[in-house]
């Protein structure tokens, strides 16, 4: 090789090795910020969070502790058992991986949003640690992610993570939904009420009515109508005690019988 060409090579080699260092210095970098800012966040939530009060918004140092509250409370969900038909322990990580990219994709918008995406929380607070007690999302019935969006915060990796036929389950579950959901809303704005959960040692003592109801009313869109979609006859006795009223039951037909589930949409008008 004449030495012309060597030295070319030699530069090219070492200028990418340049490259790749720089890449990791800022990678990790911005991590290592990330952490140490989510840790000083959480260092000043222990002394300003007060346990008397209803709900807040989401706090992005208690992402995780929102993504786990979610991929229990719908670990079972018939719809996410539809798409996940694994075992138990392979549909958590999924939905953990999901619910993260949903609410990290969410929460970059919230604070431009003018309030058509919300994330709210109930927190308790202990000497030296936080629980979250309680967790949902409010999102405008126009709201959708661009391409470019999806790219951003890792969606398009889903086929990789998971393989396309529960990518093919995952879109048709969720267009069957959305299809519903605007024949519900027959042309009217609302908020959408995107999952709501409780966490297990803190169910069945009125948190989660108490928690959603000062959400549903002190909201900045709290003008709006709310619907959602839930696949649980139990959560329809919850919501209707909150003022929802199932509109439109229809049943989603899967390819597998033994997976097939009914949905039930729910409207509530604000208070006047």
């Amino acid at each position: 090789m004449p030495d012309s060409n060597r030295r070319n090579g030699n530069s090219a080699g070492r200028a990418l090795e340049v490259a790749a260092l720089v890449g990791a210095s800022l990678f990790y970098g911005y991590h290592i910020n990330t952490k140490w800012q989510e840790r000083k966040e959480l260092a000043d939530l222990i002394l300003t969070v007060d346990n008397e009060c209803k709900a807040q918004r989401l706090p992005r140092s208690l992402r995780n502790n929102a993504t786990e509250i979610l991929a229990e409370s719908f670990l079972h969900s018939p719809a996410y058992t539809s798409i996940f038909r694994e075992s138990e322990e392979e549909r958590r990580k999924a939905l953990n991986w999901l619910f993260a990219k949903n609410i990290d994709a969410l929460q970059s918008k919230a604070d431009e949003s003018n309030g058509d995406i919300q994330l709210w929380c109930k927190l308790n607070k202990f000497e030296t640690s936080i629980d979250m007690v309680a967790f949902t999302m409010l999102v405008h019935c126009e709201h959708d992610f661009t391409t470019w969006e999806y790219i951003q915060n890792g969606f398009l990796l889903a086929p990789f993570r998971f393989g396309m036929s529960k990518i093919r389950i995952m879109f048709q579950v969720d267009e069957w939904i959305k299809e519903r959901e605007k024949q519900v809303r027959n042309g009217r704005e609302c908020m959408i009420l995107n999952r709501m959960a409780v966490h297990r040692d803190y169910q069945g003592k009125g948190i989660g009515s108490s928690f959603l109801q000062y959400v549903l009313e002190n909201n900045p869109r709290k003008d709006l109508p709310c619907q959602l979609s839930t696949q649980e006859p139990r959560n329809v006795v919850f919501y209707s005690r909150l003022g929802f009223k199932v509109v439109l039951e229809d049943t989603f037909e899967a390819d597998d019988p033994n997976y097939t589930f009914k949905s039930y949409f729910m409207w509530r008008e604000p208070k006047k």
